[in-house]
């Protein structure tokens, strides 16, 4: 028996993905560039308050992407109005990655979430559209669904 058969709706079902390599314009390679890095600063900037609270009183710190998008919360000298010109599904994502860390932590399944940097060789995204989802990387512009 199967440990997985209760996530399968049909038995029959097969499930297919494929590699596409991508061959983008120069705008939409700025535009897969911004939404890398607006994606990695969201899980930082949620990383680094998760910590903050944690340090603070011991607990975790549940806030939203959406939370950096209003002006009224920036920190001085701050300003994220470019979080709105990328894909929102990406930043959710990212926010939902630093989520699943936790819980792989918690459940000593590995270790704390560590920040995300700029120089790290593998620079990816993840978006989620109904019924297709997309990881996008940067170093050789592959599409993987």
């Amino acid at each position: 028996m199967s440990r997985f058969k209760h996530k399968v709706e049909n038995p029959n079902a097969k499930h297919k993905g494929c590699i596409v390599r991508l061959y983008p314009t120069y705008d939409q390679e700025t535009m897969i560039k911004k939404t890398i890095g607006s994606a990695r600063k969201i899980y930082n900037l949620l990383l680094q308050d998760a910590k903050e609270q944690y340090e603070k009183d011991k607990t975790f710190l549940h806030r939203s992407y959406t939370y950096y998008k209003d002006p009224s919360h920036w920190k001085s000298g701050e300003d994220y109005s470019y979080l709105s010109e990328v894909d929102s599904m990406a930043l959710n994502q990212a926010q939902l990655n630093l989520f699943q860390a936790y819980q792989n932590f918690f459940a000593k399944r590995s270790g704390l979430p560590t920040f995300k940097r700029k120089s790290d060789p593998k620079q990816s995204y993840k978006t989620v559209y109904p019924r297709i989802e997309f990881k996008i990387n940067e170093n050789n512009k592959k599409l993987i669904t």
